[in-house]
Formats: C-alpha cells, structure tokens, sequence
C-alpha cells in the first residue's frame, strides 16, 4: 500500500506536469531579460538558468526513483540516487538566489554607504543585507519579509546548511510502527548477536523480518542530533521550485522598475 492516499498522488501528478511550463516561461524570460551589465547577463543564462533546468531535472527524477505511489520498501540504490537527486535540488535552489542576488547588484551598482562595491559576504536578500534591501522596491521588500516567505528561507537554509556544512540530507529506508518498536529492538540485538556468531544465515532472517515490520516513509531530514523534524519530499520539491519561479517572477518586475 503506498503512502499518500489517490487524491494526492493526482494532486501530485497534476502539479509535476506544471513544472515543465513554469522552466519553460523562467527561460523565455530570463533569456530575454534586458541587461546592461556584462557579468549579470552571465550569472543569469549560466547560474541561475541553468540551476532552474537542475531542479526541473532533479524533480523529474525524484519523482521517477521514488514515485508517490511506490509500494513497499525502496532498494538501498533507489534510496541514494534519490538522496543524490535530493541534494543537488537544494544546493540549487539556494544557488538560484544567491544568482538572482549578485545579477541584481551588478546590474543596478549597489553599494556600500562610503561608495565602494558591496564585499561578497554582503550580497543577498537575507535580514543581514541592508544594502540589498534597502535598494528593493517597497513592495517587493514586503512580499520578501512577509511571514511565509521568512519562514521557507529559515527552512531553506537549516537543510542547505546541513547538507553543505554537516550531515547530508538522508531518507530513512523504513518507519517502524510504535507497537512493533519493541519486536525491531528484538530482531536488531538477536541479528547483532548471529553475527557474532559468524551465523550469517540467521542474520539474514532476521533482518528479513525486521523489514516486514516497516513501511517507507517519503521523507528527509539530517541530524537526529539536532532533533531535525522529518519533510515529506514529494510535495516539498513541488513547493520549492514553485516558490523559485514566484520569486524569480517577481523580481523581474523589479529589473522592471526605473532606476531612483
């Protein structure tokens, strides 16, 4: 029995088959987009566009390994080349930002107060970039500080972070029920104990019962230590790049804007 129930796997599906369309208009777009800046126009055809065909791509795999509909317990290969997939989706989603942010200060010459370029470290849209922000458009400033969207950036970051700088995003290959914890904890000391034996066959029982005991949960997370709570994947990799192409659309029209 697979995990999500039939209205949101049609949900689901109804949502990948946008994301096509939604690459598609990104490119025309952006590839379009007017800029006098030599190195802005290439941080947009070579970083940002290109990042948006990885998440495009990335999602077309994620959802082919591990499809919303998937019975049983995934292969330990299944599992890495999703995590694979996974992790290439998050480092450029966080890249596509950073990409929008360096093609805006190129291209409008924001700096600091005393005139000199802003240093890398003070290029984004995060709290800390008064620069960056301060050049933004009022209501575009509101839409990037609304609730929702400091709230995904916080996420954003806490599973970029991780991944880049200590325990890669990981799906746990199986969710044990609470009335069968007791049964797995059995099952793992008396497998440990075969194996000491050098008893590989009983070892190998027993963990093929401890496998019927298990369901696959479609989630990620990083650290246990860090009490990282678990995200559904399907739906987030759907959200993500949705609230990439908003974003992206959305500073377009502030390219838009006449210079003050």
């Amino acid at each position: 029995m697979a995990f999500y129930n039939e209205n949101h796997i049609a949900h689901f599906d109804g949502e990948k088959q946008k994301i096509q369309q939604l690459y598609e208009d990104l490119l025309l777009s952006y590839g379009s987009l007017a800029l006098s800046n030599k190195f802005a126009r290439e941080l947009v055809t070579q970083g940002f566009l290109r990042r948006v065909s990885v998440l495009r791509r990335c999602v077309d795999n994620v959802f082919r390994i591990i499809p919303p509909d998937y019975v049983g317990l995934p292969s330990k290969d299944e599992l890495r080349d999703c995590e694979i997939n996974l992790h290439a989706f998050y480092l450029s989603v966080f890249g596509c930002f950073e990409n929008l942010a360096l093609v805006w200060v190129h291209e409008r010459s924001i700096r600091r107060k005393n005139g000199n370029p802003l240093a890398p470290m003070q290029i984004g849209f995060g709290e800390k970039y008064a620069e960056v922000r301060a050049s933004l458009s009022p209501d575009f400033l509101q839409y990037l500080t609304s609730k929702t969207m400091t709230e995904w950036f916080a996420y954003l970051e806490n599973y970029r972070h991780a991944l880049a700088h200590r325990i890669p995003l990981y799906i746990p290959p199986d969710a044990i029920p609470p009335e069968k914890v007791e049964r797995w904890n059995e099952l793992e000391r008396a497998s440990g104990e075969a194996v000491r034996r050098l008893d590989l066959d009983e070892h190998d029982r027993l963990q093929s019962e401890q496998k019927t005991l298990g369901f696959f949960h479609p989630s990620i997370r990083h650290s246990y230590e860090e009490k990282s709570s678990g995200i559904l994947f399907h739906p987030q990799l759907l959200i993500d790049f949705k609230t990439v192409e908003e974003f992206a659309n959305r500073m377009l029209k502030e390219f838009k804007q006449p210079l003050p």
